[in-house]
């Protein structure tokens, strides 16, 4: 569960790399160039545990469940 967690805030934090380029912020926008490659790295990772982890309860939830992560 707290995996699911880190990867939604990791996935925040890369979408926030979108608004500063868009911004035209340019501190803002070094600072997201910096940690994106860090934090997409750690992100697959997380999503990659995430589902090893959680293949054993895949027959006890609806399919429903499984695609939307609810």
């Amino acid at each position: 569960m707290i995996l699911g967690y880190i990867s939604a805030v990791i996935g925040v934090f890369l979408l926030l790399k979108v608004v500063a380029r868009k911004s035209g912020n340019q501190k803002m926008n070094q600072f997201f160039r910096k940690i994106h490659k860090p934090l997409g790295i750690v992100l697959i990772g997380a999503i990659l545990i995430h589902l090893v982890v959680t293949i054993p309860v895949w027959d006890t939830r609806a399919v429903s469940v499984i695609v939307t992560g609810l």
